[in-house]
């Protein structure tokens, strides 16, 4: 949430018609009481705040406190006359300012940079001509580089883009980033990321490419704990499905890990991260005796330091697996010397040794998957993605086709809906207005405690100007369905068959 505070009704009407921050929602208050009453149920992101509510510091006490405490940064909208008073707010610790007048959209540009730590790349415009990308907000860093999210405007579509590290922009890093550029642009999976292009800005090599802005499987596995035996071969078919693609151009990813792997708005899983990849032919940037990619996750001939071949994707596959199915990786110890010695010489730990229960058919493929000989896994991503399917009939479950969300959603348009947890996040998604939509559930569940309220109760049909919401349990979260031109008792009505089928191929929370 973007939370304004201004008393000036026409600095109001401005900011309204023309603030625009990807991804935050603005509020608008015109005091400090109303201001600290809306976040005593929210968590604002950034509080802006004009200088036009009081004349001196001590009337700014009571929201910079609340600020204090909850780390809330705090951007100070000031003019020529109000700069003594931006002074002594900045030697109590809010620095920040912006001087008016001034465009509007300078104004976004700054509230961008102040969320990213005033990184100096936000706000920049990268790309050729024709294809330009505005840098709205730094998403993540790692050894290699750094992500941005990114608008597209000749598309009208977000990206990703990642800009290496200036570090490493000589050297075997920067060949492995370029590598990682050439190798993504060859391949055409829905389970792979999909690069646009590659440049240069200001001496830094950098990649456009799809955003995708869903959760990790790391992230996945940490909030909710293991996952249902059939949600954790679903993905993992469909990660194999990615693998597939990616092995069919010659290529070996070699940092298959939960980290790498995130979810789209399907709940489908995307690979990323190919900042590890080699060609099968030798011809790659890596160097023999080498041990690249993450020690949780490698496989036996990586830990030794020895040639891979696809196969190693495979066993990195089935480590995820067994992550996804007991919430934890299989080989663990502060030493990571260790875990790689474990991956060479330990047999594969019983799920049960992790409180897990699995059926005979997964604990066979998490064998298979993960033989210590490459020779004795899969041939391929192909026979591997078989014996998931074998599992799966199997286990007496069935691996959930895609195409089935796509057929639904077509079902439901315009409308839009979403499953939310306790916070008010959204786990499976669809629409075109989901922003608006994810807003409103927002809303409801803020105001009448959504969880609570609903109980034991079938589902709760609310009204909202000439639209309407239908709220119902799924585990311990709540679907919720939104139209803007219809009742709710059409709207469950029409859509109840359809609304239980795409909610149940979503990835399960409860």
């Amino acid at each position: 949430m973007l939370l304004v505070v201004a008393k000036d009704p026409n600095l109001t009407h401005a900011l309204k018609a023309q603030l625009d921050v990807p991804g935050l929602r603005p509020f608008f208050v015109d005091g400090a009481e109303d201001a600290l009453f809306l976040l005593e149920g929210r968590q604002a992101d950034v509080l802006v705040i004009s200088l036009d509510l009081a004349p001196d510091v001590q009337g700014y006490a009571s929201l910079l406190d609340h600020a204090r405490q909850n780390e809330i940064p705090v951007l100070f909208l000031d003019s020529a006359a109000t700069k003594p008073l931006t002074a002594q707010l900045g030697q109590q610790g809010f620095p920040h300012s912006f001087t008016l007048p001034a465009p509007v959209t300078e104004l976004s540009r700054r509230v961008l940079q102040l969320l990213s730590g005033d990184d100096p790349l936000v706000g920049q415009t990268v790309g050729p001509a024709g294809q330009e990308v505005v840098l709205r907000r730094k998403l993540g860093a790692g050894g290699m580089g750094t992500v941005y999210e990114g608008v597209q405007e000749s598309l009208g579509r977000k990206v990703a883009v990642k800009f290496i590290s200036e570090e490493s922009q000589v050297g075997g890093t920067a060949e492995r980033f370029v590598a990682e550029a050439k190798a993504l642009a060859k391949l055409r999976s829905k389970h792979v990321v999909q690069v646009y292009y590659i440049g240069d800005h200001g001496g830094r090599a950098f990649s456009v490419m799809e955003l995708v802005e869903g959760p990790t499987l790391e992230g996945l596995v940490s909030e909710q704990g293991p996952l249902p035996e059939t949600d954790a071969l679903r993905l993992i078919r469909q990660v194999l499905e990615g693998l597939s693609e990616v092995h069919r151009h010659g290529n070996v990813h070699r940092d298959i890990k939960p980290a790498n792997i995130m979810l789209n708005e399907l709940g489908e899983p995307l690979i990323l991260d190919f900042g590890l990849v080699r060609d099968i032919q030798g011809q790659g940037v890596t160097q023999a005796g080498m041990v690249l990619g993450t020690p949780r996750y490698l496989s036996p001939e990586q830990a030794g330091g020895r040639s891979v071949d696809h196969r190693a994707d495979l066993y990195s596959a089935g480590i995820v697996l067994f992550e996804l199915l007991t919430g934890q990786a299989p080989y663990q110890d502060p030493d990571f010397v260790k875990v790689l010695m474990m991956h060479s010489q330990q047999a594969l730990p019983s799920p049960a040794s992790f409180g897990a229960t699995v059926s005979p058919a997964a604990w066979e493929l998490l064998q298979t998957l993960t033989a210590k000989s490459p020779d004795a896994r899969p041939n391929d991503a192909n026979a591997a993605a078989q014996l998931v399917d074998s599992a799966c009939r199997e286990a007496g479950a069935t691996a959930v086709d895609p195409a089935q969300y796509l057929a639904l959603r077509e079902e439901l348009e315009p409308l839009a809906g979403a499953v939310l947890d306790t916070t008010g996040h959204p786990h499976v998604s669809f629409g075109e207005d989901i922003s608006g939509a994810l807003g409103a559930f927002n809303e409801v569940g803020h105001q009448l405690g959504t969880l609570e309220v609903l109980g034991a109760f079938e589902r709760a049909d609310i009204k909202l100007g000439d639209g309407a919401m239908v709220l119902f349990p799924r585990g311990e979260n709540v679907a919720a369905l939104h139209s803007g031109s219809t009742s709710a008792e059409r709207l469950h009505a029409e859509n109840e068959n359809a609304l239980v089928g795409l909610f149940q191929l979503g990835p399960r929370r409860g």
